[in-house]
């Protein structure tokens, strides 16, 4: 049950950061000039593949709470705000539907709304995130191959 609570939050956000890769990459492929900061944000995208080896891992796996997995969840947590944040910094940089061609609307949508040194600071948070999680399933691979059923018959 507390993986499952645990799995649906990562879940949320999870398709929060894939909103945030769709809009970079439209931003890219859309400004000729995109910064390297923006190209370099798309950490995110191994963020997001880490984020769904998790959902599946916990979607898979019968845990109790440990303070392993509530460590985890600390992190998670932390994980969502950040990816949130950088949701609504990012936002005005997604194409609409409508039509609007307004002169201020295009320069908005343009203008890259971080300094270099908040980009890289973001993009190593985000490192640090994905990092954390990878290694959290290392763990609770090993924590699951260590089990009795797990272990290979000695004939």
């Amino acid at each position: 049950m507390y993986a499952f609570t645990v799995s649906n939050g990562v879940a949320g956000f999870l398709t929060l950061a894939l909103e945030i890769a769709k809009i970079l990459n439209g931003y890219i492929s859309d400004v000729k000039s995109a910064s390297k900061e923006a190209e370099e944000l798309t950490e995110v995208d191994d963020l997001c593949q880490v984020l769904k080896q998790l959902t599946e891992f916990l979607n898979n796996e019968d845990t109790d709470g440990t303070p392993f997995e509530q460590a985890l969840c600390t992190v998670i947590k932390a994980c969502e705000t950040h990816i949130q944040a950088l949701y609504k910094t990012l936002l005005p940089l997604r194409k609409t539907k409508s039509s609007k061609t307004k002169a201020s609307d295009l320069i908005q949508r343009f203008a890259w709304p971080f300094q270099k040194d908040e980009c890289q600071q973001t993009v190593q948070k985000l490192h640090r995130f994905a990092q954390t999680f990878q290694f959290s399933l290392v763990v609770s691979n090993c924590k699951l191959l260590s089990k009795p059923s797990y272990l290979p018959c000695r004939s």
